[in-house]
């Protein structure tokens, strides 16, 4: 399922099935805009397949500054949900996205959504979430978008996102290289530094998080990504030198 936040004004979509997607048009909720790209074919008829990869890789690179869809198989000029040929589809998106943008893109290709009707059509969803590395270079330029559709960003716009960017980074190595300071059990390792091993790990999500409905605790949280069978003594160690009080 494609859950994408497409907006202030719709919010959280997910896409499913063919009658999800159909009915989302139906409510405007497949306009282009910032946070969505609609193709009605991946290659249009009279164009070459050339051309319109470099047409992929421009959707792509514009929705990876703020994440987004690119549909295929929904009209851009009715929001129609049509459908089209899909054959081999997915592995196109997914070359074009390491070999045609820079840095390369990894976006998640859903299953093909089939018309209900027609085996030979259905609707490819390509969520593309933000990227930590925007913004993404195709044949020179820089891609964004703005609510009427994928464009260039101007030198001012390229700048600022590099400078947001390397903040980023900047400031996670601050919190990782922060941890030692702030670690209770260092004075305990042997031979430190040089001594025993001691490794720090920190992981912070690079794009935003869709949270479930029903709120999680810290000790949910734990259970789900550990498995329950270690012994206590070291992970309640290691989490209680961290925790807030």
């Amino acid at each position: 399922m494609a859950q994408q936040y497409l907006g202030p004004a719709m919010g959280v979509v997910s896409f499913s099935t063919w009658s999800e997607l159909v009915e989302a048009a139906a409510g405007g909720l497949l306009e282009e805009s910032v946070w969505c790209e609609l193709k009605e074919m991946a290659t249009p008829a009279g164009t070459a397949k050339k051309d319109a990869n470099l047409e992929m890789a421009r959707d792509l690179a514009s929705l990876s500054v703020d994440g987004g869809l690119l549909i295929y198989g929904v009209r851009d000029r009715d929001f129609e949900v049509v459908g089209c040929d899909t054959a081999g589809l997915a592995d196109r998106i997914a070359q074009v996205s390491a070999t045609r943008i820079h840095p390369p893109l990894s976006p998640t290709i859903q299953p093909a959504l089939v018309h209900p009707d027609d085996d030979a059509r259905a609707v490819l969803v390509v969520q593309v979430p933000p990227s930590p590395s925007a913004p993404h270079m195709v044949d020179g330029s820089y891609w964004g978008r703005s609510s009427n559709g994928k464009r260039k960003l101007d030198d001012a716009e390229v700048r600022r996102l590099l400078l947001q960017r390397d903040r980023g980074e900047d400031a996670f190595l601050s919190r990782l290289t922060g941890m030692e300071a702030r670690d209770p059990l260092v004075d305990y390792i042997e031979g430190h530094p040089t001594g025993n091993g001691h490794i720090y790990l920190v992981a912070e999500p690079c794009v935003p998080v869709v949270r479930s409905e029903e709120p999680q605790g810290s000790a949910a949280l734990r259970q789900g990504i550990r498995p329950s069978g270690w012994p206590g003594t070291v992970p309640d160690c290691t989490y209680r030198a961290f925790e807030a009080s």
